[in-house]
């Protein structure tokens, strides 16, 4: 089976219409359309509310957040910015899409006319969209300029029958990966590992491998950036000092090192078990990997050298 996923961005202020009571505003961001054999399969929403308009949402169950369809974290989730919702689209409701000819821009576009011209449409409609993911930004140590998002997935983002529609469609790890990577311009090649890929890129500070695992059966994806060197035996013990002087305080991924080789690499990695891989959740993962190892390669290669001491090199990394 073939399948594709087609997405169009957008910003534009949506108002949205519960089942009683004033209008919600929204900030649209995406619209997905997923086909498998050209056949539409899902519609997905990505809008933005505030912390206050999200309280009083998932209060009134608004999108289907009642209590029992949240997840594990919904609980403890407690916004102080915007909280971004991505929803699917009620089967109920795919002709809507279908006569749009299943284009996400489309969809973008009669969801901003409508909405502007105070018009009713069942795409307006707030229980005609079934929310997945709810996630909001925090602050993290890696890369001042990347995005770190913490929240939870709804019972509607399992693959379960018993949910509203089929179940969410849920694309490989590795389809998820390779789209993100060749939408940024950057060659990779297969391995000998089904669910590894490799890749050569660099930044200012060099040139490394870029390893990208996607292990379905575990729902865990990870990325490693491999320094293109071996610590030598000599070196090895002021490397681990450094990966642990450096790794103290990290809020997202770690630095490692082989002692048997002395290669060294940095991680990032994100368990999705019960959900699904997003575009822009492996996009952050792999933003945070990358701008790590153009900070702390020059660091590590110090050290290598013996240019440095550990507490030198950890010094003079800036971030």
């Amino acid at each position: 089976m073939s399948t594709s996923t087609d997405r169009a961005e957008f910003s534009e202020a949506l108002l949205l219409q519960p089942p009683d009571g004033p209008g919600l505003r929204v900030v649209g961001r995406e619209v997905a359309v997923a086909s498998a054999d050209g056949q539409l399969q899902d519609c997905r929403l990505t809008f933005e509310v505030t912390a206050e308009q999200y309280r009083a949402a998932a209060t009134r169950g608004l999108f289907h957040l009642a209590p029992d369809n949240r997840g594990p974290g919904a609980d403890t989730f407690a916004p102080a910015g915007l909280v971004r919702i991505e929803a699917r689209l009620d089967p109920a409701f795919v002709a809507e899409v279908e006569l749009l000819g299943s284009d996400p821009e489309a969809v973008a576009r009669a969801l901003c006319e409508a909405s502007a011209s105070a018009r009713w449409s069942p795409l307006l409609d707030t229980e005609a969209w079934f929310a997945l993911h709810v996630t909001t930004p925090v602050p993290q140590d890696i890369d001042p300029e990347g995005e770190l998002r913490v929240g939870y997935s709804t019972v509607f983002a399992l693959d379960q029958p018993t949910a509203a529609g089929a179940g969410a469609l849920r694309l490989p790890m590795l389809t998820v990966a390779l789209e993100v990577l060749e939408s940024r311009g950057v060659e990779w090649e297969e391995t000998t590992d089904p669910e590894v890929i490799r890749a050569e890129v660099a930044s200012e500070s060099g040139e490394w491998t870029l390893f990208v695992v996607c292990r379905e059966e575990h729902g865990r994806c990870s990325i490693y950036s491999q320094a293109p060197w071996t610590a030598p035996e000599t070196s090895r013990p002021a490397m681990a000092e450094l990966l642990t002087r450096l790794n103290y305080g990290l809020a997202l991924g770690n630095l490692e090192m082989d002692f048997a080789d002395g290669e060294v690499r940095f991680k990032t990695s994100v368990d999705v078990s019960g959900s699904h891989l997003a575009l822009a959740m492996f996009d952050a993962l792999l933003d945070a990997n990358l701008a790590a190892m153009d900070a702390y390669l020059p660091a590590l290669e110090a050290v290598r050298d013996g240019r440095m001491t550990p507490t030198e090199a950890a010094a003079s990394v800036e971030l």
